[in-house]
């Protein structure tokens, strides 16, 4: 059992929000009052709990600042801090956590048009039972209009966040993007299966597993554990994990996706997945204080319900690839081949924690819920900081301007890595397109509109 420690030097995150916020109350406008209530109780989680603690401006500093928003992005250390974020509504919180938000259940990736610098996007992929599936969208598709407008800097975050959509779709012809039709869609709110699709090909003797995962939520555990027991018992020698379109989850989850295609080896209880670097208070009590109570490691697990014992893995990864799905690449790197097909990795090395609301007693600071990246996650060999994303063993770029459905061996990325099982080439690799097409520029991923990340690699803050 944790025990429930707090010193006068050294307050645990859980601690704080079980108490009162601090500092004197604000006489006059009411709002200003919640809202320096929540500025300090913000201030005080940073300073303690925060990856970058140190580097905070003083609380004095920012007595000018009434807003909280505005005062949590003077709080974040930029440019390294890319993720934290904090919620008015914490509802918005437990719903990201369980894969449960409001939306359209599609996928986004996004150009540019280089001569009007207008935005257009390309569906990466689309949930079943969703709005965007029920409203005919598919893979592949382009969107070139919101609401009968350009797609811009002020409207894109609607793609997500609108309680209604009408889409105007493009069609690509030659070197040049045409309207071609709208499409209406009302938001609802769904579980959307990160399980996109499976598949088993044979090809010259080989059984090749082929799984599109899009996040590491834990609802998706029991998916995970039917369809790896289907692949060992349809005799699977070989796995193919499309994380392209995954931006992250819980790092429950990843530890249990990794402790299922990793060696068996692996699985005896003391083998290290990634270690938590946290700031210097934290992991200073971790490692003197509190061993009984929390150990930084996180371990792959022995008591995993199905496990491929795999020697090599393939990974197709795009620059979405992010977080969680980082660190199933670096995890299981130290102990088995891991060959990753296609563009760079996002480079998002830090895991968060998730806060449902500041205070769930305090009728002011409940309504507010936060994330809050607390470590950075390095593997067996020290790997960690990869800012810049993780190269790919073998470059192919995702051409979203000509796709096939998940699990087509004619899908760049999955050919490269049938040719790498079986010895043989297949001709959609020299065929495929890399290029956008005349007047269009493809963005490297999302970051302009929204978190390109859509969750963090979340753990649970101890209590101690």
């Amino acid at each position: 059992m944790q025990k429930q420690i707090v010193t006068g030097t050294l307050w645990t995150l859980f601690a704080l929000l079980s108490l009162c916020a601090c500092g004197d109350k604000k006489e006059g406008n009411p709002t200003e009052a919640v809202y320096q209530k929540v500025n300090n109780r913000l201030y005080d989680v940073f300073s303690e709990a925060y990856l970058w603690n140190t580097r905070i401006p003083s609380r004095a500093s920012l007595q000018n600042t009434v807003e909280p928003e505005a005062y949590f992005e003077k709080l974040r250390y930029l440019p390294d801090d890319r993720w934290s974020d904090l919620f008015q509504n914490s509802d918005q919180v437990s719903q990201m956590l369980e894969n449960e938000e409001s939306g359209f259940g599609y996928g986004l990736a996004f150009g540019r048009f280089t001569n009007t610098g207008t935005y257009f996007a390309v569906i990466t992929h689309v949930y079943p039972n969703s709005p965007a599936e029920k409203a005919g969208l598919e893979r592949g598709d382009l969107i070139i209009g919101i609401n009968n407008s350009d797609i811009t800097d002020r409207n894109a975050q609607d793609l997500w966040y609108a309680s209604s959509l009408t889409l105007t779709l493009g069609k690509l012809a030659g070197s040049e993007i045409s309207e071609e039709g709208k499409v209406s869609m009302q938001a609802s709110t769904q579980y959307d299966d990160p399980v996109i699709a499976t598949r088993i090909l044979e090809q010259s003797g080989h059984k090749i597993g082929y799984l599109c995962y899009t996040d590491y939520v834990e609802r998706s555990e029991s998916r995970l554990t039917e369809v790896f027991t289907g692949f060992r018992e349809a005799g699977v020698t070989d796995v193919v994990l499309d994380l392209r379109y995954n931006g992250g989850g819980l790092s429950t989850t990843g530890v249990f996706l990794s402790s299922i295609l990793a060696p068996a080896t692996a699985l005896d209880g003391n083998t290290v997945y990634l270690t938590e670097s946290w700031n210097d208070l934290y992991n200073d009590y971790y490692d003197h204080e509190a061993n009984e109570d929390y150990d930084r490691k996180q371990y792959f697990k022995p008591d995993i319900p199905v496990n491929m014992n795999l020697n090599r893995l393939y990974i197709l990864t795009s620059g979405q690839t992010a977080s969680a799905s980082e660190g199933t690449i670096i995890g299981l790197a130290p102990y088995m081949n891991v060959v990753t097909i296609g563009d760079s990795t996002y480079g998002k090395y830090c895991g968060a924690a998730f806060l449902e609301t500041l205070d769930e007693r305090d009728k002011d600071l409940k309504q507010w819920g936060m994330m809050l990246v607390v470590y950075r996650f390095v593997n067996r060999d020290g790997l960690t900081d990869f800012k810049n994303g993780l190269a790919p063993t073998f470059p192919v770029s995702d051409d979203l301007f000509e796709t096939y459905p998940f699990g087509d061996e004619r899908d760049p990325q999955l050919a490269k890595a049938i040719e790498l099982i079986t010895g043989n080439p297949l001709p959609a690799v020299a065929a495929a397109k890399i290029s956008a097409p005349g007047h269009c520029r493809m963005l490297s991923d999302g970051r302009n509109f929204r978190h390109p990340v859509k969750k963090s690699l979340i753990t649970l803050i101890p209590k101690r």
